[in-house]
């Protein structure tokens, strides 16, 4: 089975291989596929899933809606679920992929249950590192709403945390403005998802992840898809070169990094090329600059942004 594992002071997973799983002393302990155990203090952990070797990859609805109340956050962990249990040190909800997540339950304030809710719509994929791309609440009415959702969490990164041009509170609140104001038709709905996406991006580096399946449901594919695929072999290619300079690791058992994640998002799409619409793309482009742009990997932002604007327009025209 594998064992993902992320913790307070890091945005992304730690992914170890492992034969078991138990809490034991305070500790979260992980006995390895090379019998040795690594133990994690439960006071460290922010989530942790549990996946089976075999994932089920079944297409009907949750039993349950779950929304998780963390001390000190915003926005609550929203899941659909199948059961939920808890015991003094965790809370534990199993999913339809039979993957089980649990949270340390010192972090949580309260947890809202709805067993008579209708659950969102869910994608085919199983959870797993890319899961928030894989579990979201129902999709926002209006760019609006969405955006504010995004200004009440940019608001909380502190001072102290690294600003780097274009990606600025600052500049992420008057994205958000702009973005608001625009009405949803073909080529400004794109250019609205891939605000959107950057915004999510540069929110993930901070350590403050939404949910954003909504934006990734298959649909109409792009007609000409060879203006994006060109965009996400050069976002794949630059991920790649970063990681290799700067020596971010890349093997199971290690913290992936914004930039790792960017990659893998980088090859996901490339993937499926042909299974999600023009904004479906731009959404997950803008996501990837604002990921690559926080790590150091873009340098001209302002000109990714502008060739992202071109292809739109360019594929717009083209329907």
């Amino acid at each position: 089975m594998k064992v993902l594992i992320r913790l307070k002071a890091g945005s992304q997973r730690v992914t170890i291989h492992a034969k078991n799983a138990y809490i034991k002393n305070g500790c979260y302990c992980v006995y390895r596929e090379d019998d040795t155990v690594r133990k994690f203090p439960l006071a460290n952990l922010f989530d942790v899933e549990v996946q089976p070797e075999v994932m089920d990859a079944r297409n009907t609805p949750a039993l349950m809606n779950v929304k998780i109340h963390l001390h000190g956050t915003v926005e609550p962990i929203a899941l659909q679920a199948d059961s939920t249990s808890h015991d003094r040190d965790m809370f534990v909800a199993r999913m339809p992929s039979n993957a089980i997540k649990l949270y340390p339950m010192a972090n949580i304030a309260f947890i809202d249950e709805d067993y008579a809710a209708v659950p969102v719509r869910r994608p085919k994929e199983p959870s797993g590192p890319l899961e928030c791309m894989a579990v979201g609440e129902s999709r926002e009415t209006t760019p609006a709403a969405y955006f504010k959702k995004i200004e009440r969490l940019i608001k909380t990164i502190p001072e102290s945390d690294t600003q780097v041009k274009g990606c600025t509170t600052e500049d992420i609140l008057a994205i958000c403005a702009k973005g608001s104001s625009l009405q949803w038709y073909p080529k400004t709905d794109a250019r609205v998802y891939r605000m959107i996406g950057f915004c999510v991006g540069v929110l993930r580096h901070h350590n403050r992840p939404l949910s954003f399946d909504e934006f990734l449901v298959e649909g109409p594919n792009i007609s000409e898809s060879g203006r994006v695929e060109a965009l996400w072999d050069t976002y794949k290619r630059l991920a790649a070169h970063t990681i290799a300079q700067v020596g971010v690791p890349e093997p199971e058992g290690t913290d992936l990094s914004g930039i790792y994640f960017a990659s893998e998002v980088c090859k996901m799409m490339l993937s499926k090329l042909d299974r999600y619409p023009l904004e479906g793309h731009c959404f997950s482009l803008g996501l990837v600059q604002g990921l690559l742009t926080m790590g150091g990997a873009l340098k001209d932002l302002t000109q990714e942004v502008s060739n992202t604007h071109h292809m739109i327009d360019c594929l717009c025209t083209e329907a």
